[in-house]
């Protein structure tokens, strides 16, 4: 079996996937979320509470809701190994939220969180 990872959204969350050429391809919402207005027609939006890394992924970045505005919290990039796992690495976490990893069932689920204080 192929190792592929996968992103965990948790409420006021959104993935927004990307593509060779830094195109944007997918937009993954949690479909907690109010409905997503002013995308690109390109874009595919997946409402889901998990994203799944596909082949053609570049890089991912992470937006959170506050206060009515979306804020860019993480982004991580994706890497291919040679036995065709398809990987999230790189992680960069703005202040004030942290990366965390799960394994379940043989796949690393990665989330963003609020930093506790």
């Amino acid at each position: 079996m192929r190792r592929q990872d996968t992103f965990g959204l948790d409420r006021n969350q959104r993935a927004d996937v990307f593509s060779a050429g830094g195109m944007l391809s997918r937009v993954a919402d949690h479909p907690l979320n109010a409905p997503l207005i002013g995308l690109s027609r390109t874009a595919r939006v997946e409402r889901a509470t998990e994203l799944a890394v596909e082949e053609g992924d570049t890089a991912i970045v992470v937006r959170v809701a506050r206060a009515g505005c979306e804020e860019r919290v993480a982004s991580a990039v994706v890497r291919r190994r040679a036995d065709g796992a398809v990987l999230l690495a790189g992680w960069q976490v703005e202040a004030g939220f942290n990366h965390r990893t799960e394994a379940i069932d043989g796949r690393v689920c990665h989330r963003i969180e609020a930093a506790r204080r």
